[in-house]
């Protein structure tokens, strides 16, 4: 997979072929998402629900809000800080069911209706992420690129849309 998601969402000189330059809507080659994540994306596309909720960090490049259109549990303080969200109580959660899943991870997804955990670097910078408690309590249904998936239980008669609970192994 040699692509990745990149932005050209700004103003300014753009040279041409032939050399000329104007003042124009230019591509900077700015690195919004790296293609392993368009890879992680695509799969989640694939082989989870619509309206599925994944926990993540609350970046505001965030792949899987971005590129998927699944919910995240808490969306980018940027944005929602200046849309009046009072976003701080669930942007606390995120961090606690990262370092402490023992103690809320379930509880906490059964009450806001989160059906996935997402593991990757974003993650790790900024939490405390008790990878163990994952690995061993929850079924990876992807990984790769030092990306983790899990899947949270729910109750009987789920399906992990009808897929094989693998992604790259």
């Amino acid at each position: 997979l040699a692509r990745e998601y990149v932005s050209a969402d700004h103003y300014g000189t753009v040279e041409e072929a032939d050399g000329s330059k104007h003042f124009g809507f230019a591509e900077t080659g700015y690195e919004v998402t790296p293609s392993y994540r368009v890879e992680l994306t695509d799969w989640i596309k694939a082989n989870t629900e619509p309206d599925a909720t994944f926990l993540t960090h609350n970046n505001h490049n965030n792949a899987v809000a971005m590129l998927t259109g699944r919910n995240i549990f808490c969306g980018s303080g940027t944005f929602l800080h200046w849309h009046g969200v009072n976003y701080k109580p669930r942007q606390q959660l995120i961090g606690d069911m990262y370092t402490a899943p023992d103690a809320c991870l379930y509880e906490y997804a059964a009450e806001y209706d989160i059906d996935y955990v997402l593991i990757s670097p974003e993650e790790v910078w900024n939490y405390t992420v008790d990878r163990n408690w994952f690995e061993n309590n929850l079924e990876c249904v992807y990984t790769g690129y030092g990306v983790s998936l899990y899947r949270i239980p729910q109750p009987e008669g789920d399906t992990l849309n009808g897929a094989q609970a693998e992604g790259r192994r």
